[in-house]
């Protein structure tokens, strides 16, 4: 499961990385985004049990790193 929000955060910093060379890429950023949503969702809904104790701390730690993603993509659309 923690893995799945790492992957979430390497899918927006990538999308945001590379839109100015790539503009469809903020496409499949939000598709994939969404996928992940979901399945994610339906894991949640008929796994028996979560293996892992998710508390707050993962929630607040990414968000400390979405508050690097606008900044980084205003910066990348200047350079482009």
């Amino acid at each position: 499961m923690v893995e799945a929000y790492t992957d979430l955060i390497k899918l927006m910093f990538l999308g945001m990385i590379y839109s100015p060379l790539i503009p469809i890429g903020l496409i499949y950023m939000i598709i994939g985004i969404s996928f992940s949503y979901y399945f994610l969702k339906i894991y949640l809904f008929t796994a028996r049990r979560v293996d892992y104790i998710l508390d707050h701390t993962i929630a607040e730690g990414m968000l400390e790193f979405l508050e690097y993603l606008l900044p980084l993509f205003c910066v990348n659309h200047i350079k482009s």
